[in-house]
């Protein structure tokens, strides 16, 4: 992913990520699983394909398909915690799944109107300082 970009994102998504009840010595903090999803997804710019015990998923771009239990092993996460925080970011509008027997697809539909390429209308480098004079 290029961190040159900037996304502006709803706060409600920033205080679900920051509700933390994981141990995040063992595992991906929930904002360290966010991040491994819009990862993911900023490599599925075209059409594809991935299979999964011999099931094809035909893939849009900006979709990408995991097992649940790549999930689980990758964010040291149970089953039901990578399942909560799939629902939650659903629930909040930054993503859509849906869940073929262990293999989610997903997306971030919220992407192409919250992506801003030119950052420094929003976040300029520096502020000019007004000097006081006596």
């Amino acid at each position: 992913m290029s961190y040159d970009k900037k996304i502006v994102v709803p706060v409600k998504l920033f205080q679900a990520l920051k509700k933390d009840p994981l141990n995040t010595c063992d595992g991906y903090s929930r904002l360290e699983a966010f991040i491994n999803l819009l990862d993911a997804v900023s490599s599925a710019s075209e059409n594809s394909e991935a299979v999964f015990n011999g099931e094809t998923f035909s893939l849009a771009p900006g979709q990408v398909a995991v097992s649940l239990q790549s999930l689980e092993k990758k964010w040291n996460w149970n089953k039901e915690s990578v399942r909560y925080f799939l629902q939650t970011l659903s629930a909040l509008d930054v993503i859509s799944y849906e869940t073929h027997g262990q293999v989610i697809i997903f997306s971030f539909p919220f992407l192409d109107s919250f992506l801003i390429v030119d950052s420094e209308e929003f976040f300029p480098e520096s502020l000019p300082c007004e000097s006081e004079s006596s």
